[in-house]
């Protein structure tokens, strides 16, 4: 085998070793992924898009509520007006009802695999995530290569897929690891296009970034400007030369590839842009819903770098050391930049996650690959006085480091994360839920009320039944607001004459709670007032 295809082979190894081994294993537990798939089952089930069976659904409304600390904006249903019929796939609908928050690639990924598969899974749900991640490991390298030089490229790779936070985020059906592949993409294809003026990679970056306007939305523009403006800055380096014409076909590719199903649902769904507005440019003004402190990310920096927080932490100064040149300092200081404007960007946004900086993590892998590559130049200046080793043998050693920590990695994702998640399943819940409602005729659940993770685990044609006097509501109690939960929802019921509420124990439970709400007769069987 030629020497030059081994690295590549051995990266691709690595990296399906540690995005795709037993997906499956842990239930879902996060209300983000189940509201993914749950969604995407919606879709699937319909049929495909060009045939969909339409999926009837509430008129829509905005409601504005005060929560303790911040407005809260939500797009609700409304029973007063007509039931309308809206095909899924274009529409996405969760629990019967619209669902806008987030842009759709995350829902069709999901459900075109299902539908392939002909039934939905935890491992089919997470597969196309775990897929790209492992895919953006050579992109990385290759990203590493182009901007640093190609003895960057294999430590970049083995950094990436050694992280802990990067196959664990890409191992989640989320819009997060379909926003870091496709923005990693147009990144790496600008900085093609920048270095060798390669029209082609132009068009890529085109598409890239209006498949990566689907996954999330405004978000992406934020990770293209800082990538590229970071690299032009420290390099030097002028736009990619085409021409007009060509980044005006690049233009008309990526407003047709990301307009028409915004442009669809401005025109058929009231209310749709106020909600986007306040999931995107609101979350840096009045949406202050589970806020963060401006300085949340910085001891977080230290936890997603692991294991490799030692060399992250040496990297982040190496930039700045005596005796380099202007032009090599300019060099290593790009993934610098990238990175700290990134994470600072997203410290003035109210609302933070760790998942939002997963789209930076390829400026965090080429900072360690830095610090490693300089470490091993050390190590070999000094191995005439003081060790024996050669730079074949510091990559052997380093490889084999490499293979030890993905070894680890699987372990530790599937022989200790998933008892821990699988403690915290909805399972048992779900199915308590479903005795409950076969056991008492006249009770009914709401599938929109019901914590996404439970619905996800019932059968899709659970409905809310008017008729009934009694409703079954299921609140998550994981943080102790089960009781505020309940009462929240008590206080939305003004149209129903509601003259009992008793808790129902579900065995062996502790994170979820079922209560009984006796419904008095004469009362319109309607909860939409708010």
């Amino acid at each position: 085998m030629p020497r030059t295809r081994r690295p590549t082979l051995l990266i691709l190894a690595l990296a399906a070793a540690a995005f795709l081994p037993f997906l499956g294993r842990r239930d879902i537990v996060i209300s983000h992924e189940a509201r993914v798939v749950q969604t995407a089952r919606q879709m699937a089930e319909s049929g495909w898009p060009w045939n969909a069976t339409p999926a009837p659904v509430p008129a829509v409304r905005v409601n504005q509520t005060m929560g303790d600390e911040a407005k809260i904006l939500r797009l609700d249903p409304d029973y007063t007006k007509p039931t309308r019929y809206v095909n899924p796939w274009i529409v996405p609908v969760l629990n019967d009802e619209i669902r806008l928050q987030k842009t759709p690639l995350p829902y069709w990924g999901c459900a075109v695999v299902f539908r392939l598969a002909g039934h939905w899974s935890e491992a089919l749900a997470r597969l196309i995530p775990a897929l790209l991640g492992a895919l953006a490991t050579l992109l990385v390298a290759d990203l590493a290569r182009r901007t640093l030089g190609r003895r960057f490229a294999l430590p970049a790779a083995l950094v990436w897929v050694t992280t802990y936070i990067i196959p664990d985020e890409f191992r989640k059906v989320m819009a997060d690891p379909y926003l870091a592949f496709f923005a990693l993409l147009a990144i790496w294809a600008w900085i093609r296009a920048a270095i060798r003026h390669s029209p082609s990679s132009i068009l890529v970056f085109y598409l890239a970034a209006a498949v990566g306007f689907l996954a999330k939305g405004p978000p992406l523009f934020v990770h293209l400007i800082f990538g590229i403006g970071a690299y032009h800055f420290c390099n030097r380096r002028r736009r990619p030369a085409g021409g007009l014409w060509l980044h005006l076909l690049g233009i008309a590719i990526f407003a047709a590839i990301a307009l028409p199903w915004p442009i669809y649902i401005l025109s058929r769904i009231p209310h749709a842009i106020e909600i986007w507005r306040y999931e995107s440019l609101g979350e840096l003004a009045e949406n202050m819903e589970n806020a963060r402190p401006f300085w949340f990310y910085f001891p977080i920096l230290f936890q997603i770098s692991l294991p490799w927080t030692p060399l992250w932490v040496l990297a982040c100064v190496l930039p700045f050391r005596k005796g380099r040149s202007r032009k090599r300092r300019r060099k290593t200081l790009f993934p610098l930049a990238w990175f700290a404007l990134t994470v600072l960007f997203f410290s003035c946004v109210h609302m933070k996650k760790i998942a939002y900086l997963l789209p930076v993590m390829p400026a965090q892998t080429l900072l360690v690959a830095q610090a490693l590559v300089y470490l091993t130049a050390v190590l070999r200046r000094r191995r005439r006085r003081h060790s024996r080793f050669t730079r074949r043998q510091l990559e052997e050693a380093f490889t084999f480091a490499c293979v030890v920590i993905v070894i680890v990695l699987i372990g530790v994702f599937n022989f200790v994360r998933t008892p821990i998640e699988n403690a915290r399943s909805p399972r048992a819940a779900a199915a308590f839920l479903q005795f409950a409602l076969q056991q008492d005729p006249n009770a009914t659940a709401i599938p929109g009320r019901l914590p996404p993770e439970v619905s996800l685990y019932c059968p899709l044609e659970l409905a809310y039944n008017r008729q009934a006097d009694t409703i079954l509501y299921l609140v998550d109690d994981l943080h102790n607001n089960g009781k505020y939960d309940l009462e929240t929802f008590a206080t939305r019921l003004p149209d129903l004459n509601l003259i009992g509420i008793s808790q129902i124990p579900i065995p062996g439970q502790k994170r979820y709670k079922l209560f009984s709400l006796t419904i008095g007769p004469g009362s319109p069987k309607t909860f939409a007032k708010k």
